[in-house]
């Protein structure tokens, strides 16, 4: 699992709704918190493959909610534990 750190601003436009004056609040409030990035390799049967493409053809929300929960959750569960 691939980790990496990223320097963003807190407020990173939700305060405001304008991510283009990231300049201007970033000298002007000096505030910047450390995000960190995790990535997750993902490797599926031919079983699985032709499941998840199936729900992507149908766009089958509840199947693909299910798809995630079935092979995800776990993972996800250890990425952002720290595992």
């Amino acid at each position: 699992m691939a980790v990496a750190g990223l320097l963003t601003p807190r407020w990173l436009g939700q305060e405001t709704g304008h991510s283009e004056r990231f300049p201007e609040k970033l000298r002007r409030y000096g505030e910047l918190e450390v995000v960190m990035l995790k990535a997750m390799t993902v490797v599926l049967n031919e079983t699985e493959l032709h499941e998840l493409y199936r729900i992507l053809l149908d766009e089958d929300a509840s199947g693909a909610l299910a798809f995630l929960r079935t092979h995800f959750r776990d993972k996800i569960r250890a990425a952002m534990e720290g595992g």
